[in-house]
C-alpha cells in the first residue's frame, strides 16, 4: 500500500520511463508484430469480408428504404465488432502473441464504450470529408489513437489520444505522413478493383485487403501508443 501511495503522491515526469515499443519505423514494427495475432485476425477479416460482400450481393437500393437501412445497420455493427477485436489484437501483438480467446475476452468488456467512441470519431471524420477531403484526413490522424485507447479500456479515449500524440508527436507525425501516401495508393487500387471486378467479388477482395491493412496500421499505431505514458499505464 505504501508503494502505491508513494506513486500517487510523487508521480514521475511524463517523459520518464516510457518504453519504446517500435524500431526505426513503427510501420515496419507493426508489420512484423501483426502476425502474432494471425489466427484471431484472419477469423475476423474473413467473417467481415464475407458479410460485407453478402450485403453488396443483396444490393439494396440507396435511400431510406427498409432494406437499405437494415443493411447499413448490419454493416456498421459488424464493422464495430471487427475493429474492436482487431484493435485488441494489435494492442496485444505489440508485446506478445494473441489467441482467439484472448482477443474476444479483451474486446467484449469494452465493446459498448468502444462503439460510442468509434462512432463519434467516424461522424467527425465524415463531416470533415464532406467539408473538404484534406480536413477529413486531418481529423482522422488527429484522432487515430481513439479506437486503440477505447479498446484499451480508457474511459476518456479522446483525452488518451491527445496524451499519446503529445508523448510521441514526432513518431506519430512521420507515421501519419507515410500512411497518407499509402492511403492514396490504396484508394487508387480500390478504384481499379471496382472497375475491373464488380459486385460480390469486388467487395470481398476490397474488405479482405482492408482487413490486413487495418491490422497492420493498428499494430503500428499500437506500438506507438504502448510507447507512451498513457498507453503503458493502461497496459
Amino acid at each position: 500500500m505504501s508503494d502505491v501511495m508513494t506513486d500517487v503522491e510523487t508521480p514521475q515526469p511524463r517523459s520518464a520511463g516510457k518504453p519504446k515499443e517500435f524500431g526505426f519505423s513503427a510501420l515496419v514494427t507493426g508489420f512484423a508484430r501483426m502476425w502474432r495475432g494471425f489466427v484471431p485476425a484472419i477469423v475476423m477479416i474473413v467473417v467481415n469480408a464475407v458479410i460485407q460482400a453478402l450485403l453488396t450481393f443483396w444490393n439494396p437500393q440507396v435511400g431510406l428504404s427498409f432494406s437499405y437501412v437494415v443493411a447499413a445497420v448490419i454493416s456498421v455493427a459488424v464493422l464495430i465488432v471487427w475493429l474492436a477485436v482487431l484493435a485488441r489484437i494489435a494492442l496485444g501483438a505489440v508485446t506478445g502473441r494473441v489467441s482467439v480467446s484472448e482477443a474476444f475476452a479483451g474486446a467484449i468488456p469494452v465493446m459498448g464504450k468502444f462503439a460510442l467512441w468509434t462512432l463519434a470519431q467516424w461522424v467527425l471524420v465524415l463531416i470533415g470529408f464532406l467539408i473538404f477531403p484534406g480536413l477529413g484526413f486531418l481529423l482522422g490522424v488527429l484522432t487515430v489513437f481513439v479506437p486503440l485507447a477505447a479498446a484499451d479500456g480508457r474511459g476518456n479515449a479522446l483525452g488518451a489520444n491527445f496524451s499519446a500524440i503529445k508523448d510521441r508527436w514526432g513518431r506519430w507525425l512521420v507515421t501519419s505522413i507515410i500512411v497518407a501516401v499509402l492511403a492514396v495508393i490504396l484508394l487508387l487500387l480500390s478504384a481499379v478493383n471496382v472497375f475491373f471486378i464488380t459486385g460480390f467479388a469486388a467487395s470481398l477482395i476490397f474488405w479482405f485487403v482492408i482487413g490486413f491493412v487495418a491490422l497492420w496500421l493498428l499494430t503500428a499505431y499500437a506500438a506507438i501508443y504502448r510507447s507512451t505514458h498513457v498507453g503503458r499505464a493502461a497496459a
